[in-house]
């Protein structure tokens, strides 16, 4: 990496966190007046999240850093005319995995450490997170599933939204791979994104809510967000949190693997 590259992502960085910084207090702003307590800190945090009270361009902001910023170098050499070196050096299959190891963990490790300062700011700012919390259920807004005033729900919520981001990242690098312009791709996980959300829920209405089950596993939050926003059907209210996830863990671990496959076949055969 040049210095020039890594001062760009070092500036990207700053910016990613400034913004972060800024949403952060923002939402702590409008709990004043609101009695300081570890839950109210839990509930602020959550609010925090994509379908809480965060506006669309951060939102948007999120989706395009997590999800470019582990592979954006790996689809800028595919996409460079130096690539037939790499691909010559080391074929196809390590280029895929390495690339997609690196794609996992930066998002994962992103999104960790995003969600780790925010509980610092509205630790800072609200309350302290202890390990007293009190059961409270009043607190929760919208679905809320880990948001239920213990502090069990807030590891497990940072846990598997880290793993979630990981997960959807290296889908979008699979995606990636068949987009020749780098800087489309930049975009690609936000714009993919916004679909994985609308989309579910035209066709839910479309066929008059009997198919949300089925799009619950398919919905952009049920991996990022768990427990945070799901389609609400004719039947039981809230599809099962822990199941939706592992299941549309392993669908969007099934299409990137495919996806990747699909490329590399085609690689081969027309270079």
């Amino acid at each position: 990496m040049t210095k020039r590259t890594t001062l760009i992502f070092t500036a990207v960085i700053i910016i990613f966190f400034s913004i972060i910084t800024w949403t952060t207090l923002n939402t702590i702003s409008s709990y004043r007046g609101i009695s300081a307590t570890a839950a109210t800190a839990g509930n602020a945090f959550f609010n925090n999240q994509i379908a809480g009270i965060l506006p669309v361009s951060v939102s948007t902001t999120m989706l395009v850093y997590f999800t470019a910023s582990g592979s954006l170098i790996a689809v800028y050499c595919k996409n460079n005319p130096i690539f037939y070196n790499i691909q010559q050096r080391i074929g196809y299959d390590a280029f895929i995995k390495k690339a997609l190891l690196r794609t996992a963990i930066v998002a994962t490790l992103s999104s960790l450490i995003t969600s780790l300062y925010e509980i610092l700011l509205i630790t800072l700012m609200i309350h302290p997170i202890d390990l007293m919390f009190t059961e409270n259920q009043n607190l929760s807004s919208g679905l809320g599933f880990f948001d239920n005033g213990s502090l069990s729900g807030i590891v497990i919520f940072i846990a598997l939204s880290s793993l979630g981001w990981g997960v959807y990242a290296s889908f979008i690098f699979s995606v990636g791979l068949f987009i020749k312009k780098t800087p489309v791709y930049l975009i690609t996980g936000a714009v993919i994104g916004t679909i994985l959300i609308v989309a579910p829920a035209l066709i839910s209405n479309a066929f008059n809510r009997t198919l949300v089950p089925f799009l619950n596993l398919f919905i952009l939050p049920t991996l990022i967000v768990p427990g945070q926003m799901q389609l609400v059907g004719n039947g039981p209210a809230i599809t099962p949190v822990y199941s939706s996830f592992i299941i549309a863990t392993t669908i969007y671990i099934t299409v990137t693997w495919a996806l990747t496959r699909l490329w590399i076949v085609r690689k081969q055969k027309v270079g």
